[in-house]
């Protein structure tokens, strides 16, 4: 074996090592707090698109992107059940109106509304420089706005998202997280 090789090797068993710590860290401190831990996982995105489905036809640019949430588990690493809900959601760094139909909505944290069309649901959060959209995907169905385990992915993803908004040096360099745990 050559020395590039062994320590290609010995890099990957460190990275593993880091990131089962991590994975036993977070359930730990789950753990501790006599909570369960869940983990969503980046199902699409993010990509690049120009207008928000739920505005009148628009041309807004947007990051789009879906995740895969675990209905239940005991920690971090057990994986998703089957037929795990999905929520869409959206990213614009644009100023967009929020008309009396959009409700305010008990989130815990953030400028939160919800609008209810149609039997669907999105909610808008509004932070400081930007907007995030979140809808839950009809076809899965499980995921409700007003559930609070779809309320704690939210509340955990908008903390994880801002440090990725924050460290993104231009709007091209930004993504969302490849998993959230909530």
């Amino acid at each position: 074996m050559s020395w590039a090789a062994a320590r290609r090797g010995a890099a990957l068993a460190i990275a593993a090592g880091l990131a089962l710590y991590s994975i036993a860290q977070v359930t730990a401190e789950g753990s501790a707090q006599g909570r369960i831990v869940r983990r969503a996982i980046l199902e699409s995105g993010a990509d690049a698109v120009k207008g928000l489905p739920f505005f009148s036809p628009n041309a807004i640019p947007t990051l789009t992107g879906a995740y895969e949430l675990e209905q239940a588990s005991q920690n971090a690493s057990s994986g998703l059940a089957p037929n795990a809900p999905t929520l869409r959601l959206w990213y614009t760094r644009e100023t967009v109106v929020l008309g009396s139909d959009w409700k305010s909505f008990e989130l815990g944290e953030g400028r939160a509304y919800i609008l209810s069309v149609g039997g669907k649901e999105v909610l808008a959060l509004r932070a400081d420089r930007y907007t995030l959209f979140f809808e839950p995907d009809t076809a899965t169905g499980a995921a409700r706005l007003g559930d609070e385990k779809t309320k704690a992915f939210i509340r955990a993803f908008s903390r994880k998202f801002l440090s990725f908004f924050e460290n993104a040096a231009s709007e091209a360099e930004l993504s969302f997280p490849a998993y959230v745990d909530y």
